[in-house]
């Protein structure tokens, strides 16, 4: 048995490399001691070997425990031995490549779509829904099963939405930012700065209304909201410019988006007054509420010009 244990401490310490039966380091017929463990030991060295003859030198140096150039071990620290995973078995590595396989072609996005279609019906007898919104009657069905080409195109639609949503916040902050500075130069006495900074303001706000269908009704009430004030000011910029066809324009198309906008209709009935449009003038005076001190004012100035 003390043979036996000395060829245990030397195959601990031998360093593979490949090598012929003729070329062996160790003499495998001198190995003594009981028959089956010595049958373990030389069937054991003769597998080792052919794993190293098809591993690069590189694994093979790694197999024997050595450490990579230029990194040896930091003092007081044990070194670690790296040994590649070998699988003997061949039922074992074609289980593991059969494996490795699947997960190559699975589909995560099938399989996501079999759990949202778990609970759901098939459309043929699924609920139908009807909605009305703004003179629309829209039907549909809802908790149906979808197949993958909507699942697709439910997943590209949100991405598309998610872009445009931040692309929609975007042009909203510039276009805020615009009407403020407008209104900081109109107070300084400079309207002409100030109409410039509005029909910026404006133009960008341009993005916004355009997709405003997409939009919360929240949402699309800020960005209408801030499309008034922003003709509707320019609208005042360019009456203190005396630009009156520009300041008509501008107001007009404030009230486009708010027919109830007090300002822009006053607005408009002073440009039409200058520009002798006495019946628009007046079509828009008559609107505007009777408490409106300014509306009583211009009626008083465009009955003059009448009886002139």
């Amino acid at each position: 048995m003390a043979s036996l244990a000395q060829q245990y401490a030397r195959w601990e310490s031998y360093e593979a490399a490949p090598f012929a039966d003729d070329e062996l380091e160790l003499d495998l017929d001198a190995i003594s001691g009981p028959a089956d463990e010595v049958a373990r030991i030389r069937e054991n060295w003769k597998q080792q070997d052919a794993l190293l003859r098809r591993q690069p030198a590189a694994e093979a140096s790694a197999a024997a425990g050595t450490q990579p150039a230029g990194r040896p071990p930091e003092a007081g620290q044990p070194e670690i031995v790296k040994r590649p995973l070998c699988v003997q078995d061949p039922s074992v590595a074609a289980k593991m490549r059969e494996t490795a396989r699947k997960w190559d072609a699975y589909d995560a996005e099938h399989a996501l779509l079999e759990l949202d279609n778990a609970d759901r019906m098939a459309p043929e007898d699924a609920p139908q829904v009807v909605t009305q919104s703004e003179g629309r009657i829209d039907i549909g069905c809802v908790d149906y099963k979808i197949d993958r080409e909507e699942h697709d195109l439910d997943r590209d639609l949100d991405a598309s939405t998610q872009k445009l949503k931040s692309r929609t916040s975007h042009y909203f902050r510039a276009a805020h930012a615009c009407k403020e500075e407008g209104n900081a130069l109109l107070r300084r006495g400079d309207p002409s700065g100030a109409a410039a900074k509005y029909a910026e303001g404006t133009a960008v706000v341009e993005q916004c209304l355009t997709v405003s269908v997409l939009m919360a009704p929240s949402m699309a009430e800020k960005v209408a909201s801030l499309a008034v004030a922003l003709h509707s000011n320019r609208a005042q910029a360019c009456l203190q410019l005396e630009r009156w066809g520009e300041a008509l324009s501008e107001a007009a198309s404030a009230l486009e988006l708010d027919a109830g906008h007090e300002k822009s209709r006053y607005r408009r009935a002073v440009a039409c007054c200058e520009l002798a449009d006495y019946k628009a003038s007046i079509a828009d005076i008559n609107l505007l509420p009777l408490s409106n001190p300014a509306g009583k004012a211009l009626r008083k100035r465009v009955d003059a010009a009448c009886c002139a």
